[in-house]
């Protein structure tokens, strides 16, 4: 099933802290959920960088519509890490062409898995190319961001220093339903990199589903 992403009146972030070496975060007591409504937003005083992280296994036919919907953003405050896990069809050549095509090989960086390492441990591994502060995106080369501005939407929710983790709604394609459990996840990468690996495996074996993952992050808080 295909989804495509998209922002409603209101944007659910989840509030979180924890002490890194730097010492620049406090941790909280609690962990509080909270709608984020555009008359309520923090003012604009920085502009976060952005990372999307775009997992692919055999997604030729859909990779380059992923892609497009990225570079489409009208917020120049990002970068892509692609990563194609191990895959049989020719998902790594479509995207690799599409990124030169665009002109965006600058921004992109594409990897390749010799093995499959499911989407956990792929989105483990591209942190070894971010920094801390980060805004980290991922998203599957078989979805989709449905607007232009979901950069904007994000970079106005991480204004407020409390917010660690944000989330919206999907709509899957073609039925056109929400889809509220898989919508799309931003979250900074120094949480990832707090991470135990050992999270990220279920009975010795990497954790293919992207929720495993989620899940150790909501529970940092």
């Amino acid at each position: 099933m295909n989804k495509f992403f998209f922002f409603l009146l209101s944007l659910s972030a989840l509030y979180i802290g924890f002490q890194t070496g730097e010492g620049t975060f406090q941790k909280k007591e609690k962990r509080e959920e909270k709608q984020f409504h555009p008359e309520r937003e923090y003012p604009l005083k920085e502009h976060k960088l952005f990372t999307f992280v775009v997992y692919a296994s055999n997604q030729a036919a859909w990779c380059e519509k992923s892609l497009e919907s990225i570079f489409a953003q009208d917020d120049e405050a990002y970068r892509v890490i692609f990563i194609d896990d191990a895959s049989t069809d020719e998902t790594y050549k479509r995207a690799q062409q599409f990124v030169m095509s665009a002109a965006q090989d600058s921004r992109v960086i594409l990897m390749r898995n010799e093995t499959k390492l499911g989407f956990c441990a792929s989105l483990y591994q591209a942190m070894e190319h971010c920094s801390d502060r980060e805004v980290v995106i991922p998203l599957e080369a078989k979805d989709w961001l449905s607007q232009e501005r979901v950069l904007f939407r994000l970079n106005a929710a991480f204004q407020n220093p409390d917010v660690w983790i944000a989330e919206s709604s999907a709509m899957a394609y073609p039925q056109f339903q929400i889809d509220g459990s898989e919508g799309l996840f931003a979250f900074y990468a120094a949480l990832l990199k707090r991470t135990s690996v050992g999270d990220l495996f279920f009975e010795g074996r990497p954790a293919h589903a992207k929720e495993a993952c989620f899940l150790s992050l909501r529970n940092l808080a």
